[in-house]
């Protein structure tokens, strides 16, 4: 489809302000128009705009994620590894500390081989390239470089426009609306290095459901979960609703779970707030060093244990997170921050 038929397509889905399943043609067009910059900012706008409209299907959302990838630069790690991510949407509006940030330092001092794919922000003040950078890691890296601090570490973390140069072209135009579009959702479906386990927040049911659907298409074990208080990570008060997935599985597994699982004290939502992105690389360093409020702390270990849930299913909660705060009081998980500022440095 040529540009022209492209954004006539556009005035079509604009004006009919209706998504039907045999035009995924051409909205499949859309996004390689979208994605190569060859799509005028004010069409893609009024696209983006129209399609956060409506409930995300799993079809569009699959044939989206297969665009992108098809541009990937991969990161390559050893297929008999297991590695696994965590992540979130974005777009919660709660105005949280990085709390999947901190997660994956704790999830890497307690040994498993985290790759996490990460952004700066675009509808948060604070994404996670944003708060490692402030930690005196470089994102912007090399593949040589990060396959070192991979080996020497064991734990990396992937730029995503360094992987995904093709979406230079969405970020202006993201920026531009100012509003939660399909990315926030492709996102955490993008990691370069297809770990093998996902831990994935949503910012709503629905998106935390068809995630899941897309992630099962793949064959990716994942929880991908959504705080029913509106949060895309979990935290230490309510309730949230949870999408389990396997390659044995026939189907996505749903459940509920509340924070009382985890045995922690109720807290309130302002102990949970951020700042900028050098009060969130404060707290995040707070949080290693044994120093931060508990409320915080219990967060990330939250996050954690459900993340090693995920990899070992048959693991207690208890024990997970008991996994969890020992990465933090034996001083592992600041020895991972430590090491990752070191060898990113070493001949730079």
């Amino acid at each position: 489809m040529s540009r022209s038929s492209t954004e006539r397509f556009v005035e079509h889905f604009v004006a009919s302000n209706e998504f039907l399943q045999d035009e995924l043609d051409g909205h499949r067009e859309c996004f390689v128009h979208l994605i190569n910059g060859t799509l005028a900012n004010g069409v893609a706008e009024s696209y983006l705009r129209t399609l956060a409209n409506f409930h995300l299907d799993d079809t569009i959302l699959s044939m989206a994620v297969d665009v992108v990838r098809d541009h990937m630069i991969p990161f390559h790690v050893d297929e008999s590894l297991t590695t696994v991510d965590v992540c979130g949407t974005g777009g919660d509006g709660q105005n949280t500390f990085n709390i999947s940030t901190t997660t994956f330092f704790v999830l890497a001092g307690a040994g498993f081989h985290v790759v996490k794919h990460g952004n700066r922000g675009v509808t948060s003040s604070s994404g996670s390239s944003d708060v490692l950078q402030e930690l005196g890691i470089p994102v912007v890296a090399s593949v040589e470089t990060l396959h070192k601090i991979f080996d020497e570490v064991g734990s990396v973390f992937l730029f995503a426009p360094s992987f995904h140069p093709v979406l230079k072209h969405v970020v202006p135009i993201r920026a531009s609306l100012g509003i939660r579009t399909i990315f926030n959702v492709m996102g955490p479906l993008l990691n370069p290095a297809n770990p093998t386990h996902q831990l994935v927040g949503a910012y709503d049911e629905q998106a935390a459901q068809t995630m899941a659907k897309t992630l099962h298409r793949r064959g990716v074990e994942a929880t991908v979960f959504h705080h029913l208080d509106g949060y895309d990570e979990w935290v230490p008060f309510g309730r949230g609703s949870c999408y389990r997935t396997a390659p044995q599985q026939a189907q996505v597994i749903k459940s509920e779970r509340s924070y009382k699982e985890f045995h922690v004290p109720q807290a309130s939502e302002k102990d949970l707030h951020g700042g900028s992105i050098k009060e969130n690389a404060h707290i995040l360093r707070q949080i290693l060093q044994k120093e931060a409020e508990a409320p915080k702390i219990d967060t990330v270990c939250m996050n954690t244990a459900m993340a090693i849930q995920t990899i070992h299913p048959d693991t207690s909660l208890q024990e997970a997170m008991e996994r969890a705060r020992h990465s933090i009081a034996s001083g592992a998980a600041l020895t991972v921050l430590e090491s990752m500022i070191k060898v990113s440095h070493v001949d730079s």
